[in-house]
């Protein structure tokens, strides 16, 4: 079989635990299960996207559009004489999204610091609502059950139905307070400006909120990664260089984007980028790390401006950390398929949440489950996890303007679409948005969050956590392994 292809077997057997003897057929007519096969050869060549029209079919209460889909005038599933018959190839749909095959194609011929919404097949189709790959593998989940007689599920969790897991990004924890005063004073709530002075002159920053937002979690029995930039200051950028180009391979240095000399800006680096405004060696940044270890939490790394595109920044990173870290998510989502996850591996780091669309809310690889991603060039797994990025609160304050009252029955949609399924939700919610000016209301969404995850009993938990809990379900035997 292709190896692409056993990839997508082997992840589900390993999701569902499947037992070694339930007899899969690919292309097949006479197993007890038969998927079938559309013999494309689309993965042979680097197009972006199939060029057949997706076929939607119905399941699960949803219209769900199925790429290389075999017979349109089919039910998507038919149990006949004691043997299912899948009308859609959901092996190769599965891996087109799984892979990240899209992106990977885009990034072979653009330069990009990540992977544009506007360009996936999800914006075409408006579907980044919708965890593709968990509809497809839930098609073959059911084929399974019902010629089998068994019930197959996600055991990953322990006794809790799923998880969400609960991340920040700490960009700025210093400047906050300037923000603030801005902001209301442009609101005219005069009464406030005294307010922030005061909570700086005796208590600090108002975005250095750790304790807070760790006190918050601890009443819903919560606990959630801090994702700490270990680049201090800025660095500069030449947009000039954001541009089509013709190779097939791509080889980076991170200094075609970045630079962190102020000289730069006389070579065409004019576009100014911030790094953390703290730096994580001083005692202070010390003892808040401690503080989120002791209360159960965790303390990961936030890839400054070029790391995604160099181990040897990457590695620099990584030192000014007290502690070896498990964690990564990069800053600004800055991520190229065709290049960061050999440098997450080089270094050994566990598992990377960077993986989301900045645009929109959604599943950028289809799945609401973290897996392990798809080295397309060396046609194997690689040695890490990914936990996909779901919702961020900068998507609906700058990118799609989501009034308040609509934010979090946003967030819930993606919840129960997760929840179908025995999911992962991971949620970045920065540390800025727990205050009560600039950012008011956000903090109120967040503890809905929570709320809403208690109530359904399931975790509320860290990115670590999850990695420990999933770890070894992907590490289990199967036929296709």
């Amino acid at each position: 079989m292709n190896p692409k292809y056993k990839y997508v077997l082997e992840y589900f057997c390993q999701l569902y635990n499947v037992p070694p003897e339930i007899e899969i057929g690919y292309g097949t007519r006479d197993a007890s299960i038969n998927i079938t096969a559309s013999e494309t050869n689309y993965f042979e060549d680097f197009n972006p996207f199939p060029t057949d029209e997706p076929v939607w079919k119905h399941w699960r209460y949803q219209e769900i559009p199925f790429i290389f889909a075999g017979e349109a005038n089919r039910e998507v599933l038919e149990i006949v004489n004691g043997k299912a018959f899948i009308n859609a190839d959901v092996l190769a749909g599965a891996f087109f999204f799984l892979s990240g095959w899209q992106e990977f194609v885009y990034l072979q011929k653009h330069n990009a610091t990540r992977y544009p919404y506007s360009d996936s097949l999800q914006a075409r189709w408006k579907i980044a609502h919708i965890p593709l790959v968990n509809y497809y593998f839930d098609v073959l989940k059911s084929a399974i059950e019902q010629v089998y007689n068994i019930t197959l599920t996600v055991d990953a969790w322990g006794q809790s139905p799923g998880a969400i897991c609960l991340t920040h990004d700490i960009d700025n924890c210093y400047g906050g307070w300037k923000y603030d005063l801005f902001s209301q004073l442009k609101k005219k709530k005069i009464g406030d400006l005294f307010k922030i002075i005061a909570h700086r002159l005796t208590r600090g920053d108002t975005w250095f909120n750790f304790e807070d937002i760790i006190q918050l979690e601890k009443q819903y029995d919560a606990t959630s990664s801090f994702y700490f930039i270990p680049d201090f200051g800025n660095v500069y950028f030449n947009p000039s260089i954001v541009k089509r180009v013709t190779t097939a391979e791509k080889s980076y240095d991170p200094a075609d984007f970045f630079d962190r000399r102020f000289a730069s800006r006389f070579r065409g680096y004019t576009t100014r980028l911030e790094n953390a405004d703290y730096d994580l060696r001083t005692p202070k940044i010390r003892d808040v790390f401690r503080t989120i270890r002791e209360n159960g939490s965790e303390v990961g790394i936030h890839g400054g401006f070029g790391s995604f595109l160099s181990e040897a920044y990457y590695r620099e990173g990584l030192s000014r950390f007290d502690e070896a870290t498990t964690g990564s998510r990069f800053h600004y989502l800055n991520f190229d398929i065709t290049t960061t996850y050999d440098i997450l591996e080089k270094v050994d780091q566990r598992y990377d949440s960077t993986i989301g669309f900045a645009e929109v809310p959604g599943f950028r690889n289809g799945i609401a489950y973290p897996f392990k991603p798809y080295n397309i060039r060396e046609d194997r797994t690689y040695n890490l996890l990914q936990i996909p990025l779901i919702a961020m609160d900068t998507t609906f304050r700058s990118y799609t303007n989501t009034a308040l009252p609509h934010v979090l029955p946003t967030i819930l949609g993606l919840f129960h679409e997760v929840q179908k399924f025995q999911g992962c939700l991971t949620v970045l919610w920065h540390n800025p948005y727990f205050t009560p000016y600039k950012y008011a209301g956000w903090r109120e969404i967040y503890e809905g969050i929570l709320k809403e995850g208690k109530q359904n009993l399931f975790q509320l938990t860290s990115g670590e956590k999850v990695y420990d809990q999933w770890q070894p379900v992907l590490e289990r035997e199967t036929k296709f392994s």
